[in-house]
């Protein structure tokens, strides 16, 4: 019987089609829905937050927010670039025009506060709010303000308290994170003064939504004024929700009418009190026409820089615009050390390329070295060229008149160039090698182990190689990596191994991938990917302590290699710990070979046949089905003739998917299915 029908709304993903972009939105709510599931007390104290501030703005309104004592509010900032050596890795001027923006915007020196309609300009506020970029780190050295970081958490979903490891102090600087990619439809969040630990207390904007140049445009250099609304403790102007335009509500402002909220500039909206125009070019909403915030929004923001609530109260005083280099700012600071490794493989005798991103201040010297590499490299982009295999350290050091600063990555791995023998009839056991040697070697994670020789278990023999999963589970991927084969008979050329594999729970998902290279690790072929219970599947029962594998629990895989006679080809066993679930259980493996023996069997692939599109062409809905049954789950996503993403990836496990296309022009459009690696792409016809 087929699984229910998925219904998948596009509007949940995005509230508009752009030509130039997709119109993100605010990501608040869903960030305080997490928390409130982390911490279901978190829900009452954000709301008496919310509540006070109410009474706060209501005790202003009847002076009608006269402020009898000058007071100007500076904020100390830093933004922390979060990359993998992309276009995320904005660049400093784009920075900079962020803080502009952000400084015009709350002292109301926008151009376009000539556009706000005559029912709001008289109390369009200047909020003596201002924006500093520090120019001295918690430790007092000489900072620019911007911290670059390359590291794979410029990918984040819901929030992550270990995500924030780049944290500066919350109460004496407000810390951006600038990432990649969030949750589909989000361009930032923020939450509320006093919501989240001191270490979480900051704002989440992706790239392209950080000032107007660079890799942002004008259409979204606002979402980082709206975000720093909420970190002021600001709501969306229908309420603290992400549901604009369903029900009429209320931020808790007195000057802002109660409104249902608006997803475009329709600057007559008027439809929650007879006559009350509602503020639709207000900042803290999604109208993408905003051009001011209230009276009462300012005050509401000012008395949050007065509370204790998130240490908001410390921020701006003096003591602190000292200590964070606003007062008596520091220059011509010595540069922080940090680059970009191209590709993390190759072999010996095989030159290695790093790209330099260093930052905090000007360079006049670089220097490459490895204690693999023969000699040091002096330029801004290195080069190395690696004598010795293995997992390998290359470090940077980088000065300046003022001092300099290096940075030691062990992230290279260097496969052994020379092929392992003249045939192609080479199996390995683990019993007379030493392992890890100069050939056969293993990744080592920073925090537990990887693969390691043992003699628990084996196949034949007594010894094989295992991951001690169980009692010492690997922080991230582990790989071994196998010498050089070549390959002379392509007569049933195959690759054979053996493994051992038992979950504790049946929620466990951890992965086994074998690849191989035939270009010293520039490109990779998957030849084998399974996980969880796949990957369990006729190998051994489920094990709640640590698993040993008898004899009759190995599992036997031939694998067909499409390769000719003369090539040098490494193989790579690939290991993922399933991070969301927890590890499942140690794992063992034995016998590799590269022969021509034995059956080999192809893994298991979606023929394109089985996909099938309908209607097509479509109006409303349009059905992705699958005929043959899905073993594992995958992903849908819908792009454009231009290959722009309109739909970003949905996964499911089941074999029947409904995609509401109504917020789709006319026209043609691609549907791309990924399943495992193979990926398979349909047109469709909207009308």
């Amino acid at each position: 019987m087929r699984a229910p029908l998925l219904a998948v709304a596009l509007l949940f993903l995005c509230f508009g089609i752009f030509a130039q972009e997709p119109n993100h939105h605010c990501g608040t709510t869903e960030a305080l829905e997490w928390l409130y599931r982390q911490d279901p007390s978190a829900r009452q104290r954000v709301q008496a937050l919310l509540d006070a501030a109410q009474m706060t703005d209501k005790t202003a309104s009847i002076n009608q927010y006269a402020r009898t004592a000058a007071v100007s509010y500076t904020i100390p900032v830093v933004f922390h670039v979060v990359h993998l050596g992309g276009n995320e890795n904005i660049s400093d001027a784009q920075v900079k025009d962020a803080v502009n923006i952000l400084n015009r915007d709350y002292s109301k020196q926008n151009a376009d506060t000539m556009n706000t309609i005559a029912v709001f300009k008289p109390i369009a506020a200047k909020t003596d709010i201002h924006f500093a970029l520090a120019t001295k780190d918690p430790q007092g050295n000489c900072t620019n303000g911007i911290t670059r970081h390359y590291d794979a958490v410029t990918n984040w979903g819901s929030p992550n308290q270990s995500n924030y490891k780049f944290q500066w102090p919350a109460n004496k600087y407000l810390n951006i994170y600038v990432v990649k990619a969030l949750d589909p439809g989000v361009a930032g969040y923020s939450f509320y003064p006093g919501a989240v630990p001191l270490g979480m207390d900051g704002i989440v904007i992706l790239h392209n939504y950080v000032g107007s140049i660079g890799t942002a445009s004008s259409f979204g250099s606002r979402s980082l004024t709206h975000e720093v609304g909420h970190w002021l403790n600001l709501a969306h102007v229908w309420g603290s929700n992400n549901n604009p335009g369903q029900a009429c509500g209320d931020d808790g402002v007195s000057d802002t009418p109660v409104t249902k909220g608006n997803s475009w500039c329709n600057l007559s909206a008027a439809s929650c009190s007879a006559g009350v125009i509602e503020n639709v070019q207000n900042y803290m909403e999604y109208s993408f026409c905003s051009t001011m915030f209230t009276q009462g929004q300012a005050t509401r923001m000012q008395a949050a820089l007065n509370n204790s609530n998130g240490l908001r109260n410390n921020i701006w005083t003096n003591a602190n615009l000292i200590a964070t280099g606003v007062i008596n700012p520091l220059s011509n600071c010595a540069p922080k050390a940090e680059y970009v490794i191209t590709n993390s493989i190759t072999c010996t005798g095989q030159a290695l390329s790093f790209l330099d991103a260093s930052y905090n201040g000007s360079i006049t010297s670089w220097q490459w070295t490895s204690p693999a590499a023969q000699q040091p490299v002096i330029s801004q982009n290195g080069q190395l060229t690696f004598t010795n295999s293995g997992q390998v350290s290359v470090k940077l050091k980088v000065s300046n008149s003022f001092g300099s600063d290096s940075i030691t990555k062990n992230t290279i791995y260097v496969m052994a160039n020379g092929v392992n023998s003249a045939t192609t009839n080479v199996t390995e056991s683990f019993e007379s090698v030493q392992f890890p040697d100069s050939r056969w070697f293993a990744s080592l994670p920073q925090y537990g182990s990887g693969y390691a020789k043992t003699n628990l278990a084996a196949a034949t023999g007594s010894s094989c190689v295992y991951i001690n999963n169980f009692g010492d589970n690997p922080s991230e991927v582990v790989n071994m990596f196998t010498p050089a084969y070549l390959i002379t008979n392509t007569v049933n050329l195959n690759l054979q191994f053996k493994y051992a594999y038992a979950p504790q729970f049946a929620t466990n998902s951890d992965r086994l991938r074998v690849l191989y290279s035939t270009n010293c690790g520039q490109n990779w072929v998957v030849l084998f990917n399974k996980s969880g219970s796949v990957l369990a599947a006729g190998n051994a029962p489920f094990a709640n302590g640590a698993f040993v594998p008898q004899a009759s629990q190995w599992t036997t895989n031939t694998l067909p290699l499409n390769l000719s006679a003369g090539t040098e080809v490494y193989f790579r066993f690939e290991y993922t710990v399933d991070a969301v679930n927890g590890a499942g259980n140690n794992f063992y493996l034995d016998d590799i070979n590269v022969g021509n023996g034995g059956v080999a069997v192809a893994e298991n692939r979606l023929d394109p046949s089985q996909v099938v599109i309908s209607p097509n062409p479509a109006t409303s809905l349009v059905n992705v089905t699958f005929l043959s049954p899905l073993t594992e789950s995958c992903t849908v996503q819908i792009m454009d003739v231009t290959g722009r993403i309109v739909m970003a990836p949905v996964a499911l496990t089941t074999e029947e998917i409904a995609i509401d296309t109504r917020l789709l022009n006319r026209g043609v459009y691609f549907v791309n299915v990924k399943y495992r690696e193979q990926k398979i792409i349909k047109k469709v016809v909207i009308e």
